[in-house]
């Protein structure tokens, strides 16, 4: 199987961002923190990046609709449960909430986000566009 065309960052974007504004307490931050498979992937699960303590407080959901890219149109789902509290190289403690899992629904996004300089691991959902064009929810493929 070929890999998708190389689209090199930075992106020029064009869409429409939903967004849902969430809250967790400390409590369950503190609970969530313990449970970390439920906050990363797998693969995430045990590098480096799931280090460090959830703090909780503001966090959001967002559906994105990308109507032009240049990997053509497709659909995004960021999740960002809340504040987070880790140590820099340094050993400075550092404090700012963080993006935990991201799907996409297209290949060549997902490839290109995890091949790119920033490093973002997407996973691909079983939807050919999260969305119809009436903005309604679609049938799994």
């Amino acid at each position: 199987m070929a890999s998708p065309e190389p689209a090199p960052a930075p992106w020029k974007l064009r869409g429409t961002i939903y967004t849902l504004a969430t809250y967790i307490s400390p409590k369950i931050a503190d609970s969530m923190s313990e449970n970390k498979q439920f906050l990363y992937a797998p693969l995430e699960l045990n590098s480096s990046f799931s280090e460090g303590e959830m703090l909780g407080g503001l966090g959001m959901i967002q559906v994105i609709r990308y109507t032009e890219s240049p990997v053509g149109p497709y659909d995004e789902l960021v999740v960002v449960p809340g504040g987070f509290e880790w140590e820099d190289a340094k050993k400075t403690k550092k404090r700012n909430v963080r993006v935990t899992r991201i799907y996409v629904s297209q290949k060549a996004t997902c490839w290109n986000g995890r091949k790119s300089e920033f490093g973002f691991y997407s996973f691909l959902v079983g939807y050919s566009r999260i969305f119809s064009p009436h903005h309604s929810l679609c049938e799994a493929n």
